[in-house]
């Protein structure tokens, strides 16, 4: 069984829990030099390229990202690091989630937002961080997978539709690493001026057809999306289930009190959420709605959704819970 060091490390001071990494078994660390806390990390990359059994590549793209992940086992590692933002944790599930064998996994959280690092509850303190990544508590986490007419992709924190896609879609590199977390803020300044309406047509697992007026439509697995916003504060990411949020069309003036109720309360019991689970969902949608998914746009609007149990086995952070204290309303 592989230590669970994070516990101890998260008691000591950061230097310390940095000076006491090291590796258990053949590790690959996708070190992705653009994220957001990349150059500040430095120091900690030099560390971690020292390591014995480690082998630290600073990746180009996400296409060189998902490569490395899949060829992963091929070449002898048994764990694998995404050190990056949500894109990068993305680039490498793509990578791992066609292979029949694969390999554990971690986040080292060194990008704009990491919302998936925070639901898996993975220390914000890179030292800490790293320490997890090496030697946290490892569970089986579920995968969803995005079908598209063409292909398929998969996802392990949240795809978002609608207007919310149309913020993702203004956020350059440049954009991210000026304002941070706060670039998602930014970019719904501009799409707030003009919702779009969808006509969304949804089948969950093997029920009726059902159809609804909608301006957003979240697909979840995590919790918190654009920056630690908790879109789906309930989703638990072992229960083999996904999570849809439907923000359904109404006035604009409607928005204020969605954004009120989000900050004071659980938006989901708003008159226009409508929050469902499912191990499985078809969507089409008029104007075709296209989506993002963790923070990645997506070319192709999606045909349906799936949830793949406990896929990989990560490290998670040592206050890391699974099954969130309230239970999952059906509305």
């Amino acid at each position: 069984m592989i230590p669970n060091l994070a516990t101890t490390f998260a008691t000591i001071p950061a230097a310390s829990a940095t000076s006491a990494i090291a590796a258990t078994e053949p590790t690959l660390v996708l070190w992705n030099p653009h994220s957001g806390r990349a150059a500040a990390a430095g120091q900690l990359r030099q560390q971690l390229a020292a390591l014995r059994d480690v082998r630290l590549v600073d990746t180009q793209h996400a296409e060189h990202i998902q490569q490395l992940a899949a060829e992963a086992i091929q070449q002898g590692f048994t764990h694998v690091i995404a050190a990056g933002g949500d894109g990068t944790v993305n680039a490498a599930v793509n990578g791992l989630m066609p292979l029949r064998q694969r390999p554990s996994f971690a986040v080292l959280p060194i990008g704009t937002a990491n919302d998936f690092a925070q639901t898996l509850a993975i220390p914000d303190d890179l030292a800490l961080a790293a320490s997890v990544a090496f030697g946290g508590e490892r569970r089986r986490i579920d995968v969803i997978e995005l079908q598209t007419e063409q292909r398929r992709r998969w996802f392990a924190n949240m795809a978002a539709g609608g207007n919310s896609d149309e913020v993702t879609r203004q956020l350059t590199r440049e954009v991210k690493q000026r304002w941070g977390p706060l670039c998602y803020l930014r970019g719904a300044i501009s799409v707030l001026t003009d919702l779009k309406e969808f006509e969304a047509k949804i089948r969950l697992d093997d029920g009726s057809e059902e159809s609804w007026s909608v301006w957003n439509v979240i697909v979840a697995n995590g919790r918190t999306n654009a920056g630690h916003l908790q879109l789906a504060p309930r989703a638990n990411p072992e229960d083999g289930l996904l999570d849809l949020i439907l923000i359904r069309d109404g006035e604009l003036l409607d928005v204020p009190a969605l954004v009120v109720q989000y900050a004071i309360s659980d938006y989901i019991h708003s008159d226009l959420v409508r929050y469902r689970q499912a191990r499985s969902l078809r969507f089409d949608s008029q104007p075709p709605m296209r989506f993002s998914i963790d923070g990645e746009a997506v070319d192709e609007p999606p045909t349906g959704f799936r949830v793949v149990p406990g896929a990989l086995q990560m490290a998670v952070g040592p206050q890391y819970v699974a099954n969130p204290p309230t239970a999952h309303p059906r509305r």
